[in-house]
């Protein structure tokens, strides 16, 4: 930390009523992290011997040579979407008290953004790329990204700042990528800054050495996230669900079942009527599954009819129906349409939106023999989803509704409750010879 210079008093001096005093400037280059100011000292060896001088430290220091900010952050994150399956999109803003300086590489790492699968049309295979409006001027994209391990890297190539106002340096960055489709609670995400190079003479230096994390903080409102639908609030949230990868358990708000006829032997009509807490995202080929419905009997490819039925398809990928498995006494409702029943892949537009009510009909012939309406549940099943899915919701029955006479049979409140069947008796008793 020496520098040593020789002067010539008649050259470049100039004298006042201390003497001759000498004006310099020379050109450093700041090492990659913070320091105090140093006490420097001046040294003068002449003829008349060795003068010294120890500088006294500027107050505030900021001016006192080499003096080093120690660079500090802080950084805020949302997302625009907890539900499984959809497009996500991760906004990142920093903001630091120095700006970024290129020459010692600044590299922006995001660790633990867990709970994400590939996709290759969002993102090429290793890498993830950086959205507008949000990449600021100098950052590397696409950047890398470990999908496993939740590990981003982004390297910044320019300098970034100063912004001419508090914070000095500003940068924000958006990532796009599709959430999983088993729910999670939000994963640990931080966001580290470092320089990986020392910089000037010591450009090829490595030197990672973090800067100091503020703090990390999820915004209450990022206007610049915005879904073709709204978020829909849900009771059940424990965090916010701006939270990075924390994804929604999907399930129902709201499930209603009723039929029209509660005759033995008859044609039955059974509507359900239910309302979701998420987007039924059709990447993950989600079903509504109606079970437990003892007594029924429903065709395997069912045809659906009300103001919902080409919502929903069956395993035949035919708009308006659903499939019956007989053996589980179980309807499944597609929340996903297709454009032949030779494609592979549904259309992507979102059929079930969550918040939204979804009423749907089918029929089923009573079974001969009475019984009581049995107890059935509704649940989201999806391509993908192997944990943390919560538990079936037991459906209403419509115990309200009093059906409309059939001749001289007239029915009661209860009798409107799904697969409820009358036992089969006389309502005329007489005999005459």
């Amino acid at each position: 930390g020496q520098v040593s210079f020789n002067t010539n008093p008649a050259s470049g001096s100039t004298a006042d009523s201390f003497g001759i005093y000498l004006n310099m400037s020379f050109v450093v280059s700041n090492r990659a992290y913070g320091q105090g100011a140093p006490i420097i000292t001046l040294t003068i060896a002449h003829g008349a011997g060795v003068g010294t001088w120890t500088q006294t430290p500027w107050s505030p220091p900021d001016a006192s040579p080499m003096f080093l900010y120690t660079p500090t952050v802080v950084s805020r994150m949302s997302q625009s979407s907890p539900y499984p399956c959809d497009v996500n999109i991760i906004v990142f803003e920093l903001d630091s008290n120095v700006p970024f300086f290129a020459a010692c590489s600044p590299r922006i790492s995001v660790v633990g953004l867990t709970g994400t699968v590939s996709d290759a049309s969002l993102n090429p295979a290793g890498l993830v790329n950086l959205l507008y409006p949000a990449p600021s001027t100098g950052l590397a994209s696409p950047a890398t990204w470990d999908v496993a391990g939740g590990n981003v890297v982004v390297n910044v190539t320019a300098n970034v700042g100063p912004s001419g106002v508090s914070p000095v340096a500003y940068v924000s960055f958006q990532l796009q990528v599709r959430n999983r489709a088993s729910p999670q609670a939000p994963p640990n995400v931080s966001v580290a800054v470092s320089y990986t190079r020392q910089g000037g003479s010591s450009a090829s230096v490595a030197d990672t050495r973090a800067w100091v994390a503020i703090a990390t903080t999820v915004p209450s409102n990022n206007g610049s996230l915005v879904r073709s639908t709204p978020v829909v609030a849900y009771v059940g949230d424990l965090v916010s669900w701006k939270q990075p990868l924390y994804i929604r358990q999907p399930t129902f708000t709201s499930a209603l079942i009723g039929q029209s006829n509660p005759l033995a032997g008859g044609t039955n009509l059974i509507t359900l009527t239910f309302t979701s807490n998420v987007d039924l995202v059709p990447h993950c080929t989600p079903r509504v599954i109606l079970f437990n419905l003892t007594g029924a009997c429903v065709d395997s490819d069912a045809a659906l009819s009300g103001t919902s039925s080409l919502q929903f398809s069956g395993a035949s990928k035919i708009a308006g129906r659903a499939s019956y498995d007989a053996a589980n006494s179980a309807l499944s409702l597609y929340a996903a349409l297709y454009s032949s029943t030779s494609a592979t892949d549904p259309l992507p537009y979102v059929t079930v939106v969550g918040g939204q009510q979804y009423t749907v009909s089918f029929n089923s012939t009573n079974r001969v023999q009475g019984q009581n309406a049995p107890m059935p549940f509704l649940r989201v099943a999806m391509d993908g989803a192997t944990s943390n899915m919560p538990a079936p919701v037991l459906v209403t029955q419509d115990t309200v509704t009093v059906l409309p006479n059939v001749q001289d049979v007239s029915f009661s409140a209860g009798d409107a409750s799904a697969l409820r069947v009358l036992a089969p008796g006389f309502t005329v008793r007489s005999i005459i010879q």
